[in-house]
């Protein structure tokens, strides 16, 4: 989802006011008195910074996408209060099994070995996709039912759109795949013998099959190679490389094509839903923020500057600083062993006659809380 922006710049543009004086410590923002600590902030920004920076981010780079990151949270939290009004929050089962899918994806141990090679806590992963299970659930539950499409629309869009719906040369092929070879030599030996492409894919044993369609220009080189003078019902010879070895079986080769609007209609419905979903969305948190108290620390706040910047009185919603210096309550500067210094980067706690400028923020999407896989990396 996009243009979420502005939205999502609303929950940084906030005005000093005064604060409890018995926060919790590592809590760096609260959204309608639910707390957002500092060990989800750093840890939605470590997934999103995996690989490994050529030089150490300055305090100010580090605080911006900070800010980022909490309107992220900021949204998944409203999404979160939303659900749980509804009852329809994802259960502890549905969690696991989800768990479960994912970690099907990976050879055994592989999964834990991501983990442990890119220092991610198992907990605050696991909560990172209950919360992508929860937006997708309210994605699908409560802004789906709101979405129609007219026939017109769909006709309207099918004209003017033709590049989508032309197929260029596709292979069609049975992926073996397993940690031994022994494995995929006996999947082999099943296939020949009964020569039954569906019965390859849906018996699944000790090897994982999966039946994939893809285009020549998409495939790894080694696959291009291997399957160039195969014959439908034909397989490669066994391969090898870090995933496991693997064969490929040629089940068919498909020639250029247009999709005709009934069979482009699927394609056309999802186009077209997901940008009607984007308004709704949008429609939803620009709701939600108006009526929405929502105190952040001010270390996350961008630079104070004198003039400019919009009037926070017509933002709606109801918006004020935690203070760092309270009462055994900790700022970020502090948790994250920054020390700030006089100069660049320094955050200025506003008076009441100072506008802040939110600077420009990264896109944000309810896709970017997906947890689908635990490294970016394998």
């Amino acid at each position: 989802m996009k243009r979420l922006l502005p939205l999502i710049a609303m929950c940084l543009l906030l005005t000093a006011c005064a604060s409890s004086s018995d926060e919790e410590t590592g809590v760096v923002a609260r959204v309608d008195g639910r707390p957002i600590y500092l060990s989800q902030l750093e840890f939605q920004h470590d997934m999103m910074h995996l690989e490994i920076a050529a030089s150490a981010p300055s305090v100010a780079t580090l605080r911006k996408e900070y800010g980022e990151v909490l309107g992220q949270l900021i949204m998944l939290e409203l999404v979160a209060a939303e659900m749980e009004s509804r009852d329809l929050q994802p259960t502890d089962d549905e969690v696991r099994e989800a768990e479960a899918k994912i970690r099907a994806d990976y050879p055994p141990g592989a999964f834990e070995q991501i983990l442990v090679e890119e220092y991610i806590d198992l907990d605050s992963w696991r909560r990172q996709l209950r919360a992508h299970l929860t937006l997708e659930r309210f994605f699908q539950q409560v802004l789906r039912p709101q979405v129609r499409i007219e026939f017109s629309e769909a006709e309207d869009y099918y004209r003017n759109h033709p590049q989508e719906f032309s197929l260029p040369p596709r292979v069609r092929l049975a992926l073996i795949l397993a940690p031994e070879r022994e494995t995929v030599e006996k999947a082999l030996e099943e296939y020949r013998r009964k020569r039954d492409a569906e019965a390859l894919v849906a018996n699944q044993g000790p090897a994982t099959v999966r039946e994939l369609t893809m285009r020549e220009g998409q495939m790894p080189d080694q696959w291009r190679d291997a399957l160039a003078k195969l014959q439908p019902g034909q397989n490669t010879s066994i391969l090898h490389d870090d995933s496991g070895y693997k064969s490929l079986v040629l089940l068919e080769r498909l020639p250029a094509s247009v999709l005709s609007a009934p069979q482009a209609y699927p394609l056309i419905e999802q186009a077209l839903v997901e940008v009607k979903l984007q308004d709704a969305f949008e429609k939803w948190l620009s709701v939600k923020l108006a009526a929405a108290k929502i105190a952040v620390s001010a270390h996350l706040l961008p630079k104070a500057v004198g003039q400019g910047g919009e009037d926070r009185k017509t933002l709606g919603a109801e918006m004020e600083l935690l203070d760092d210096k309270e009462q055994g309550g900790e700022g970020l500067a502090t948790a994250t062993g920054e020390r700030e210094q006089p100069g660049d980067g320094v955050i200025m706690e506003p008076s009441e006659d100072q506008e802040v400028d939110q600077g420009d923020l990264e896109e944000s999407s309810p896709d970017a809380a997906s947890a689908s896989k635990p490294a970016g990396r394998k």
